[in-house]
This record gives C-alpha cells, structure tokens and sequence, in this order.
C-alpha cells in the first residue's frame, strides 16, 4: 500500500509523563513500518479558567510558550450564569411504615430512620430561553460517591405545573419568560447533616448569544487610554520559553 501521512492532535497536561501507544489496526495483515514524531507546541495559560469579576474593567492571565508561536487570542461568552440561595428550608420527620407491608422511613425493627430535606428557589426569565440548566455543585456528578442516601430536584412554573426533573446529573431544557420554582429533596439519617445545607446555593445556567471579548496585552490598552496611542496588532509572535501577560477587558453591560 502507498506511504500515508496520518497527523493527530491531543491535549496535555504539563509536568507528568506521557505514554504514546502504537498499535496495528486490526483489519491489518502482515507487518507495518512506520516512522513516529512526536511534537509539543501550544501555549500554558497562568489559569485553567479565567474569571471576568464585573466590579473590575479587565482581568488578566499568563501565557507559557513553548516553542515560536504565533498567538491571536479570540473568545466569547456564552453563558450567563446566576447564583440563587433557598428561600425557605424544611425538615421532614420519617414517614411511618404503611399499614402491615412495613414500608416506610421510620426506624422499625432495628433500621435507621431516614429523614428527608426540602429546599425551596424560586427565578425569573424576562424573555425566553433556549437552555436553561439547573445545578447544585456541592452535590452535582456525585452518585456513588454521594454523602446522601438520595437527591432529586424538580421545576415548576408560576401555575405549579411540573416542567422538569433531576438528580445528580445535569441537563438543558428550554424555558419561556416567566416565574420558575426550584424544589430540591434531598434524605440522610442524620438532621444534623441535612441541616447543613440550608443556605446551599444553586446556579442556574442561561444559554445566551454569543458575547465577543477584548483582548489587549497591556492594561493601558485594556482601559483604552488615548495616551497609549493606537491598538496594537493583535497578533503576536511568541518566542520560545516566553512569558507575557494578556488582558481579557469585561463586557459592557447591555
């Protein structure tokens, strides 16, 4: 068969070892030679994530090259995230085994009594929205590994109509304008535990319009300070083992 260039890019992650395998496809007869080179290029930010706080005009980060690179940073926002804290917490005492069948969350016969936990939220759309998710980070993407036997959450609109429902995994759905209640129930064995998360935060996700950032590689530029003369290009060629700092201006309120 003819000489074929294949070219794969992965991510890494600096400061561990890296194991590269290689391996026949198995439709693949007979021996194969190959020639393998291995690359790093990319940029190291000072930052995994980068936090635009709006009580400042820009925050900044780091780059890290490696090798020659040429940088023009680009990025948008696409989500609008808000923060809700619950308006009213409720403990609810185990509920008594059911006639003779002996189910229920009362301690009978020797078993812990299992104590449930409502935490009402409640939102507002002012217009509709194309993804709207709803998540508790203490608690999300725990399911083994939970410290509570079970959680469960579920939305309703202003006419008390259920809309959606949950558990530890998150998921979009589609919402109008309106008035919007979060219940969260949540069991454990122990009041004392439960109680712990009376003032738990839950963070609702909005999916917005695109929302182009600035970036600028001097805070002069950053604040648009007319004594700095023009913009710079934002292209910029990096050498090797350089570090520069790049500013990242917040976007105007709309």
């Amino acid at each position: 068969a003819p000489a074929t260039e294949y070219v794969s890019t992965v991510a890494c992650v600096g400061g561990v070892t890296l194991e590269v395998a290689v391996a026949q496809w198995w439709m693949s007869l007979g021996e194969t030679e190959l020639d393998v080179r291995l690359d790093f290029f990319g940029l190291s930010p000072s930052v995994e994530q980068l936090t635009l706080d709006g009580r400042t005009l820009f925050s900044s980060l780091e780059l890290h090259s490696f090798r020659r690179t040429s940088v023009e940073p680009e990025g948008s926002l696409k989500t609008l995230r808000r923060a809700c804290r619950p308006l009213q917490a409720k403990l609810v005492p185990p509920a008594a085994p059911c006639g003779d069948v002996g189910i229920g969350d009362a301690g009978v016969g020797g078993k812990t009594p299992i104590y449930d936990y409502l935490l009402s939220y409640k939102f507002a759309l002012k217009e509709a929205c194309e993804g709207v998710t709803v998540r508790f980070p203490s608690l999300s993407a725990q399911l083994y590994e939970s410290g509570y036997e079970a959680q469960l959450w579920a939305l309703f609109d202003a006419h008390k109509r259920l809309l959606r429902w949950g558990d530890y995994y998150v998921d979009k759905t589609k919402l109008k304008a309106g008035e919007y209640e979060v219940r969260l129930q949540l069991r454990h064995d122990s009041p004392a535990h439960l109680e712990k998360l009376k003032d738990l935060p839950m963070v609702v996700d909005l999916q917005i319009a695109p929302v182009a950032l600035s970036f600028h590689w001097s805070r002069a530029s950053a604040l648009d300070d007319p004594a700095a003369g023009p913009k710079p290009p934002l292209r910029r060629l990096l050498e090797p083992h350089t570090r520069v700092a790049l500013h990242v201006a917040s976007p105007a309120a709309p």
